[in-house]
């Protein structure tokens, strides 16, 4: 039986938060829930750059699902006034 979207979805980001938690504790290896094996990165660049790609899996999924894309701001600017 094939997964669907959502399943999908729910295993990335499942996957990303084991290499949040990863990379948060300096460990370079990830082991698989239910022994379904191990993953070891060389560095933590490595591991960086399998953030990246996991969320932009992520994002895509979810971008098939909702019809919409998910939008990064870079820079947020706030003006404010102040006064007596």
């Amino acid at each position: 039986m094939a997964d669907t979207t959502q399943q999908d979805l729910a295993k990335l980001r499942v996957q990303l938060a084991n290499l949040d938690r990863a990379m948060a504790s300096g460990a370079l290896t990830i082991e698989q829930a239910d022994n379904g094996g191990r993953t070891t990165y060389r560095s933590y660049a490595e591991m960086q750059q399998a953030r990246r790609d996991l969320s932009r899996r992520i994002d895509g999924l979810d971008a098939t699902m909702t019809g919409t894309r998910r939008r990064r701001t870079r820079r947020v600017v706030m003006i404010g006034t102040g006064g007596f």
